[in-house]
């Protein structure tokens, strides 16, 4: 049986579901387990491909499956160990929200943890800072142990570069990071240690290549199956998966998501021509009479409008009321302290073929066609000519990862 106890230590606030939703929350395995099959899947579509077998057979051999016929047990086991270090941090604390004035001295990260704000009907969440512990074994007599225990490394190594555990994770909330190992992992010695190498971002750019390139190799069964143009899933292929660094360090994780967090609201706010386009339909009740473009960075969005009477709409498509982002924004702690942020653009498939979008607003609704993902492309690598809040308008270089 092969087993480690991994010391994590937790980067960015994980906000985490308890016996209340809203209440104190809870650091459990089945949340680190969800997260690593997103991964596992994620990292399988790039070499099985279209073999849907192949890759629920694959994934279920690492933890397993509910089928009613063919499911069977995980042979990875997580069990976490609560550390006395672990607190508990508000999200009016995380944003530093000023009592006097109701505002935020970190707008960027107010605007990223949003979903985390109190509202009329919920108190605001809180999220788990500190470190503790994480045991990883094999089931024992398990099939393949050795490859199990491999595939289950090589899964975490992509959680903590590039994910996050609970809600938020995509715009830089869960993060973790590998502080120490206990045990024998002579096994992976040919894999990508788990604890962050590299002191700069253009360290960083080749250990995220190397390890990718590690990874894909690992994953790979019988040579690479052929992948679809645009996968259905969220795939780590380079025909399918974008990864880069911004070129730039922090002091600390909330000073880098705080300054992305303000580019990205700056970019997305009252954008042109969605807001006008969405207003006119509001307004009319006719249909939308272009894509809105915001769309690429996820469902639902919602508009309000004080000029049409405090009127307000929320977008989303027609047989679904949520679209999780393409995008990933991961705060990554270095070697020597510092910060950097990491950035992972899925490119698959946004909504099923045929799919609409739905404007719903009081008791009408109003439909409209699916966007591109250039608007994705002109916030992450070019220039803005609308709100001139573009990555690149903000003095932020970022270096592509480039792991074919």
């Amino acid at each position: 049986m092969y087993n480690v106890k991994l010391i994590l230590e937790i980067v960015t606030p994980l906000f985490l579901g308890g016996a209340e939703p809203r209440g104190m929350p809870e650091l459990r395995a089945p949340a680190f387990r969800g997260a690593l099959r997103y991964w596992l899947r994620a990292a399988l579509g790039g070499t099985i491909g279209t073999n849907i077998q192949a890759l629920q057979d694959s994934e279920a051999s690492v933890f397993g499956s509910a089928g009613e016929t063919t499911g069977g047990a995980s042979s990875v086991f997580l069990r976490i160990i609560r550390g006395g270090s672990i607190s508990s941090v508000s999200y009016s604390d995380i944003a530093e929200r000023d009592p006097s004035s109701r505002s935020y001295r970190k707008s960027g990260l107010a605007y990223l943890f949003f979903a985390a704000r109190e509202t009329r009907q919920e108190s605001e969440r809180k999220g788990l800072m500190g470190s503790f512990e994480l045991q990883i074994s094999t089931r024992p007599r398990a099939a393949v142990e050795g490859d199990v225990f491999r595939k289950a490394w090589g899964t975490l190594w992509l959680l903590t570069r590039f994910g996050g555990v609970g809600s938020r994770s995509r715009r830089g909330a869960g993060g973790v990071a590998v502080q120490r190992i206990e045990g024998d992992p002579r096994i992976v010695q040919d894999l990508p240690p788990l604890q962050i190498q590299a002191g700069s971002p253009q360290a960083l750019v080749a250990e995220l290549k190397e390890g990718l390139q590690a990874i894909r190799r690992l994953l790979t069964e019988q040579g690479d199956h052929p992948l679809p143009p645009v996968p259905a899933f969220d795939t780590i292929h380079p025909h399918a998966c974008r990864v880069w660094v911004v070129d730039k360090v922090y002091g600390d994780w909330k000073q880098g998501l705080d300054e992305f967090g303000r580019c990205y609201q700056a970019f997305r706010s009252r954008r042109a021509p969605d807001y006008q386009t969405v207003k006119d339909a509001v307004r009319t009740g006719e249909p939308l009479a272009q894509p809105v473009q915001r769309a690429a960075f996820g469902l639902p969005v919602p508009f309000f409008y004080r000029s049409l009477g405090n009127a307000s709409a929320i977008l989303q498509a027609e047989e679904q009321d949520r679209r999780a982002s393409p995008v990933w924004v991961r705060v990554v702690r270095l070697a020597n302290g510092r910060y950097a942020i990491v950035l992972l653009w899925f490119k698959s498939q946004f909504l099923p073929a045929g799919t609409r979008l739905q404007l719903r607003s009081g008791n009408q609704g109003t439909s409209g066609s699916l966007p591109d993902d250039s608007l994705v492309d002109r916030f992450i690598t070019g220039t803005d000519p609308v709100n001139h809040s573009s990555l690149k308008d903000k003095g932020l270089t970022v270096l592509e990862v480039r792991y074919a």
